[in-house]
């Protein structure tokens, strides 16, 4: 499910973040998202004042910079090396 769900996120995205979106938009179109996916309201704004999650994100990002030298995305990683050239995937 974890996979179905982040490609939804990324396909309404530019919806999500359109131009003149507010907080309280992006909030709702979220709460609206998650119930797609049979999920609360609570259950939702849980996940978006998740703290502590939103720290393991940095924490992740910033040891990836750090250990793979990442310079933008997309960046693939294989085996725990950098793809430096991304056509070898095709």
């Amino acid at each position: 499910q974890y996979m179905t769900r982040v490609g939804v996120l990324f396909e309404q995205q530019h919806q999500i973040l359109r131009q003149g979106a507010t907080i309280d938009t992006i909030r709702a179109d979220l709460v609206a998202l998650g119930a797609q996916s049979g999920l609360s309201e609570e259950q939702v704004l849980a996940c978006i004042n998740d703290e502590a999650g939103a720290e393991r994100i940095r924490a992740t990002v910033e040891a990836a910079r750090r250990d793979f030298e990442l310079t933008g995305t997309p960046t693939f990683i294989l085996n725990g090396r950098k793809l430096e050239d991304p056509a070898v995937l095709t």
